[in-house]
Order: structure tokens, then C-alpha cells, then sequence
């Protein structure tokens, strides 16, 4: 015997061919999200079109480096001030670009500013929870000590009076005009982190540790708008219409990794007495991952940042999420919509009035932690290092979108980009170039012009492609959707896993041989299964004895097509030994003669249709010998029958049935209405009555 039927697989190539099969790559959204954008906006729906330009402004480190950004605001002059850590100062950005350290306060962080009426720019710090009124001038003065560690925002009214968002307690603080503090609201949040007015003159506070919106009455009473999943609503933004957006995030996932090293300390580095004894001992320990390894077990489905709308009706509206992103700054425009910025990595999104968030780009900085849009061009702030960027009222003229590499899976000839939109007097160019490393370098072939629309892709054949799209305004702005690429993979072989007899200690039959197999094929091609023979020994040809299409049966999360079944009818082939493999082509997918196979070793397997032969003698004591010759397969099962049930089961006298003769020994018991039932490793079964007293 050369084995069992379940051993490893063989491939048997055919010459490079090109599957019939067209392929379409249809990039989702976060996809387009990752590629290069100089100029054009990505938008939730999977268009992209000429965006507004984003350009850098001088640094706020007058002097010294300022590494974050914690509150922004705006006079009517347009002028912008920045709160910035941890230097605790206060910024001034004029409309022409100077910069101006305006007023230093002796806390780390400025975490709120706003103007109160008159003109003062208010300032709230951190981790003392004090309230400072700053002349237009420089001069300033402690208007409050609120009590609290943290002024997350300021809220003032007409009548001179300022609401006061707070932390470590959540409370809502009512200062007067003389600065004196009220508690207005205690919420069952750890920090009240925004405060807004609605059209109606109603108050609305973010809260972080429970992820609720509350609305707030003149007397503090309170009422939970909206209720989130993620712990902190990071930011409010009231539109003109009255709805609201809020951006909730959640705090990064730990690093699940256990420590990869573990050293122990020897005493002397650590300072244990020499007379402690080592079992009572704490001992000591340096440990951490290894960089570079990947997280074990995080979890790919969770949520890092939402952005909802919530509308006067009270009902709330998914606009966006992230499982990467967190939501920092969100300003509502004068004209609608809204600016959103995130961080890790830092990202400026316009939410349209639609509802399309459009990512309009990604920065260098870690986060976008200010935006402030009340008149003139938005000013964006960043954080980790601090920086500062104006948007430009109008789109560009001219816009270049670079994707990421495109995986065909294996070396492909490449068809067409197609795409909807681009109206008249607007343009789109094309280009495209190939490769076979997963990011482009020197290897890649130059960028090639693709003609048409759609556009005809002249780059040679390779597993991955990079396309490239200038968009050009003219009567109108270019905006393309619906993009995908079509390729033809060439063929690659499929793979047959587990072919096996069924059951697996087969090794001989009589009119039916059954078997279970697992196949797959990395193009998606539809597969036959097969069953193919031929007389052992002999070298010769192939022969199919049994065929089936592996789309009967189900694939598992690796895409096997598993535990699929098929029986060869052996009825019409001779009794004698064969070897026998399993096979498995993509044929029916690809031209005659280019189909691919995969091919287990084979095995024998032997054909016997002829019962056992079968001699019984009695001894003088009564006791039965029984011989059994069945030299094709051999006799494996001989058992005791009497009024059709059976009895027992009788062991050969060398105590393993596994000979092509054995010989048994029955006692003097076994007698009368016994039949003695012989079956070999076949299936085939003779029966012999036993007689006598």
C-alpha cells in the first residue's frame, strides 16, 4: 500500500495564460480616504472632486514651541486667538499673518476663550479651574476662581454674565458680572467639554464620561437630548436651521500584548538584602513588547469617532465614523455645513449640506484641535506641533487624486478605469503605471496617459497598479463618482486541501467508492472536483472516474470550499488494484487547454467484488475452526448471527485481522440456529449456517 487517501498535493502547472474571467476593483470609501490628495476632497459617497486649498500659516511659538492648540476664537476685526500648552499663552494671529503672544497666564494649558460684551477676551485654564479677562491691549486681570480644575468652555450672554463648562466635577457655572460663581447644572459627567446656544436661546453641553448632550433650562434645570455609545461628545456645532451636529469619540484601545521580554533583575541592580529570602522576595522585573509586532486580538469593529446630526425633532443621524479617527474641533460655516477635524492622523473633513462629509485633507500634524469659521477664510489649528492653516473661500482650478495600489492578487493585464460625471467644460486626466511590490519604486513602470472614457489602461501587466486623476475646472467643477478598474488576472492553479476516502480507512470497495475533499481557487474561479484512476503499476493514462462542480459545496471563512462529497461508481471497471487521486480544475473558466489542476498523490485502492472463501470444520470437543481466504482484499469482519441478530464477534488466532487467510476458533457453545457472517475489507459478505448437537 502506498498510503491512505489523504496526503499532500501536487501541482500540475499549464503555461501562463490570462483567466476569461474580467475582474472589478471598486475602491470603498476609506480606501479613497488613504490615497494622495493636492486639491480634491473625498467625499462620503465615494466622489471626488476639486476642493479648497488648505495653506500653512506662521507657527504660534512667540518664542519657544507651543505643542498644543486647546481653544480657538475669532474678534470682528478677524483676528484669532489661539489658547495654547503647555506654555499657557494666548496668541494673536492677525488677518495679514503676524503673530503676537497677547498674554501669558501662570497656568499650563489655556482650555477656553471667548468674548465677553465689550470686547474682553475671556480665558479658562487648567488644572486650576481660573477664569482670566484680557484687554485688547495685553493687560489682564483674575476675573474668577471657579473651584473646579479644568474650564473647558465659556458661554457669555448679553447681560455680561458667562456660563462656565468645567472638570474634574461636570458642572455648568453661572459667573457674574463681578465674577463671582454659581453652580447652575451638576451633571453626571466627569467634564462638561462644550456649551452652545441653540436658535431658541436654549443652552447645550457636552459631556464626557457618559457621552450625553443636554439641553438646559434658564433655572438649570435639564433634560439628555441625544445619548451616545462612545464616553465623550468631544464637540457641539449649531447650524443655522437649528439642527445640531455632535462629534463623539472614544479614547484609544490599549495595546492587548502581553510582554514579549521579561528580564529578571539580579539583587544587586535592585538592592535586595543579601539575607532575604528568595521565596518571600519581590523580585524585580524589566519587561515590554517588541516594536513592530502586531496587536493580538484588537478589535477591528471598534468605533473611535462618530459624527451625528441631530435634527429639531430629536431624531439623530449617523454622518460619519472612524475605527482610527477621533473628532476634536467641529465649527458650524456661516453659509451651512460644518468643519470637522480629527486627529491620529490629523484630518479636515466639510460636512455639506446634504449631509456628504467630504475629507478635504490630511495633515502633518497629529490632530486638528481648533476651528473657527465666524467671518473670512476658516483658520485651522493643529496639535502635536502646534500650526496653523487658512482654507480658502473658493476651490482650486487645478487638483491631482493619487490612489493606493490596487492588489490584483497576482500579475494581471489591466483594462479600463471608468468612472460617472466630469460635465461639460470641466476635464479629467488619466494616468496609470504598474508593479510588482506593494508600493511603488524604482520597479514600477513610468506613469502612462489613459485615453478615453472610459479611460483605455496602456501600463504593461503587473500585479498592482496606481491610478492618477487631474481634475481641471472650467464651466463647471469636475466631480467623478462611481469609479472602478477591470482587470484580467492570468490564471493561477487552484488548490485541492484534504482529499480523503470516506470513510478514511477504505482502501478497498466493491461497487462504490466515496470521498470528501476541500478546494479553493485564488482567481474565483468555479472548479471541477474529480476522481481519476488507473491499474496499479502500469504507468498508464488517467482515466476519470467520477466528476463534480465544487460550487455545491459551502465555503468557509478562508474561502475553501469545504467537505464537499463525490462517489465513484466502480461497477464497470475489473476487480484488481488501482491507483487513485484526487484532482481539482479550473477549466470551465478558463480556454480549452489553459485550465490549471491540482492533483493529490495518488493511492491504492482495490476493487473486489468476489465474497470470501470460506471452509468449516468441528473438532471431537465441538468447538468450530473456521478458515477464510479472500486474497483481493482480505477478511476484516467475522461475527455470530442468530434470529438475525448478532451475537458476538469472533478475533483470528493471531489476534489481528489483516491477512488475505486467517483462521478462527469458535467454542463448542456456539451452535444450532448460528450463521456464521463473513465480510471483507471490500463490503463483500458470504454467511455459512453452523450444525450439529
Amino acid at each position: 500500500m502506498r498510503g491512505r487517501l489523504l496526503l499532500p498535493v501536487a501541482l500540475l502547472l499549464s503555461a501562463p495564460a490570462l483567466a476569461v474571467q474580467v475582474r472589478t476593483h471598486v475602491p470603498a470609501v476609506e480606501e479613497l480616504r488613504k490615497g494622495d490628495q493636492e486639491g480634491v476632497a473625498v467625499g462620503s459617497r465615494g466622489r471626488l472632486w476639486l476642493a479648497p486649498s488648505l495653506d500653512r500659516q506662521g507657527r504660534p511659538d512667540i518664542p519657544g514651541g507651543a505643542a498644543q492648540v486647546f481653544a480657538v476664537a475669532s474678534d470682528p476685526g478677524g483676528n484669532v486667538y489661539l489658547g495654547t500648552g503647555p506654555d499657557g499663552r494666548i496668541v494673536r494671529l492677525a488677518p495679514g499673518g503676524g503673530e503676537k503672544v497677547l498674554f501669558t497666564v501662570d497656568d499650563p494649558i489655556v482650555t477656553a476663550l471667548a468674548f465677553a460684551p465689550g470686547g474682553d477676551l475671556l480665558a479658562g485654564t487648567g488644572p486650576r479651574g481660573r477664569i482670566w479677562r484680557i484687554k485688547p491691549d495685553g493687560t489682564a486681570s483674575l476675573w474668577c476662581e471657579t473651584g473646579e480644575r479644568y474650564v473647558w468652555s465659556l458661554l457669555p450672554a448679553p447681560d455680561g454674565t458667562v456660563l462656565a463648562g468645567t472638570g474634574e466635577e461636570g458642572l455648568v457655572l453661572r459667573v457674574d458680572r463681578a465674577g463671582d460663581v454659581t453652580p447652575l447644572f451638576d451633571s453626571e459627567e466627569a467634564h462638561i467639554v462644550r456649551l452652545v446656544r441653540a436658535p431658541d436661546g436654549a443652552v447645550l453641553a457636552a459631556g464626557s464620561g457618559r457621552g450625553l448632550v443636554y439641553r438646559l433650562g434658564p433655572d438649570g434645570s435639564a433634560a439628555v437630548l441625544y445619548d451616545d455609545d462612545l464616553p465623550e461628545i468631544a464637540d457641539l456645532a449649531v447650524q443655522p436651521d437649528g439642527t445640531l451636529l455632535a462629534a463623539a469619540m472614544a479614547p484609544p484601545p490599549m495595546d492587548p500584548r502581553p510582554p514579549a521580554v521579561r528580564l529578571n533583575l539580579p539583587d544587586e541592580l535592585t538592592g535586595a538584602p543579601d539575607s532575604m529570602d528568595f521565596d518571600e522576595s519581590p523580585r524585580a522585573t524589566l519587561q515590554g513588547v517588541i516594536e513592530g509586532l502586531p496587536p493580538q486580538g484588537a478589535d477591528g469593529g471598534r468605533t473611535r469617532g462618530r459624527l451625528v446630526r441631530i435634527g429639531t425633532d430629536g431624531v439623530a443621524t449617523e454622518l460619519w465614523r472612524s475605527a482610527t479617527e477621533a473628532p476634536y474641533a467641529l465649527t458650524a460655516e456661516p453659509g451651512g455645513g460644518a468643519l470637522l477635524g480629527t486627529g491620529e492622523p490629523a484630518r479636515l473633513y466639510r460636512v455639506q449640506s446634504d449631509g456628504e462629509v467630504a475629507l478635504l485633507e490630511s495633515l502633518r500634524e497629529g490632530q486638528v484641535t481648533g476651528i473657527v469659521a465666524a467671518s473670512g477664510p476658516a483658520l485651522v489649528a493643529t496639535s502635536n506641533p502646534a500650526a496653523t492653516y487658512r482654507l480658502a473661500p473658493a476651490t482650486t482650478a487645478r487638483g491631482t487624486y493619487t490612489s493606493e495600489p490596487v492588489d490584483a492578487g497576482g500579475i494581471a493585464r489591466w483594462g479600463h478605469l471608468r468612472w460617472d460625471g466630469a460635465p461639460g467644460g470641466a476635464g479629467v486626466e488619466v494616468a496609470t503605471r504598474t508593479g510588482n511590490s506593494g508600493q511603488p519604486d524604482g520597479t514600477w513602470s513610468a506613469w502612462k496617459p489613459a485615453t478615453g472614457a472610459p479611460a483605455e489602461i496602456a501600463s504593461p501587466e503587473g500585479r498592482f497598479l496606481q491610478w492618477r486623476l487631474t481634475l481641471r475646472g472650467g464651466a463647471g467643477t469636475p466631480s467623478v463618482s462611481g469609479l472602478s478598474v477591470s482587470f484580467a488576472p492570468r490564471n493561477r492553479p487552484p488548490l485541492l486541501r484534504d482529499f480523503r476516502a470516506d470513510p478514511t480507512v477504505t482502501h478497498a470497495v466493491a461497487k462504490e467508492a466515496a470521498f470528501r475533499w476541500s478546494v479553493t481557487d485564488p482567481d474565483g474561479d468555479p472548479l471541477d472536483v474529480l476522481v481519476q484512476f488507473r491499474p496499479a503499476g502500469t504507468g498508464a493514462a488517467w482515466q476519470t472516474g467520477a466528476r463534480v462542480r465544487a460550487e455545491d459545496a459551502s465555503p468557509d471563512d478562508e474561502g475553501m470550499r469545504k467537505d464537499g462529497r463525490l462517489a465513484w461508481d466502480t461497477s464497470a471497471v475489473p476487480e484488481e488494484s488501482y491507483e487513485v487521486r484526487g484532482c481539482v480544475s479550473d477549466q470551465p473558466a478558463n480556454p480549452e487547454g489553459h485550465g490549471k489542476e491540482a492533483c493529490s498523490e495518488p493511492v491504492d485502492l482495490e476493487v473486489d467484488r468476489t465474497p470470501p472463501q470460506v471452509s468449516l470444520d468441528r473438532d471431537a470437543d465441538g468447538s468450530w475452526r473456521l478458515r477464510v481466504v479472500d486474497a483481493p482484499s482480505g477478511a476484516v469482519r467475522v461475527e455470530v448471527v442468530d434470529g438475525g441478530i448478532v451475537r458476538s464477534a469472533a478475533a483470528p488466532e493471531d489476534g489481528v485481522a489483516d491477512s488475505a487467510q486467517e483462521s478462527y476458533h469458535l467454542p463448542a457453545t456456539i451452535a444450532g440456529t448460528s450463521v456464521l457472517k463473513v465480510t471483507d475489507a471490500a463490503g463483500n459478505t458470504v454467511e455459512r449456517p453452523l450444525s450439529g448437537p
